[in-house]
């Protein structure tokens, strides 16, 4: 699980706020929110190898940003509704799940140099 620093006050904490390091951007934080979601679809992004949206099916993942976290920097690649988790968080789900293939697929497809992230698309994925 990557590791965030918890952001205290009153909303913060009912909100599970967070700072979250930026994967490619050593020492730059963002604010993020944990939220646990159950995958309920196959993903739609066929740049995920078919086997890594396949085993996610059922799966909980805790994710870390949405559309209005990721603010000017990165909204751009997140549509409205969408969620996005570390691939850490993602592969450790499946890994935890017992889905090791799927794991070791999506950590081997994973843009490394890029932002680390797995992008949730809206109605894939249901609050828990």
């Amino acid at each position: 699980m990557v590791g965030t620093i918890k952001l205290h006050g009153s909303s913060a904490e009912r909100n599970h706020e967070v700072m979250a390091p930026i994967a490619g951007l050593p020492g730059e934080f963002m604010r993020g929110r944990i939220r646990m979601i159950r995958v309920t679809q196959i993903g739609p992004d066929e740049s995920d190898p078919l086997i890594v949206r396949e085993a996610l099916v059922g799966i909980e993942v805790r994710t870390m940003f949405d559309h209005s976290l990721l603010g000017e920097k990165f909204h751009h690649v997140v549509a409205e509704g969408a969620l996005v988790a570390f691939i850490e968080d993602t592969v450790e789900a499946l890994r935890n799940a017992g889905k090791t293939e799927a794991a070791d697929a999506l950590w081997k497809a994973a843009d490394k140099d890029g932002l680390g992230m797995y992008i949730f698309q809206p109605g894939t994925f249901e609050l828990i």
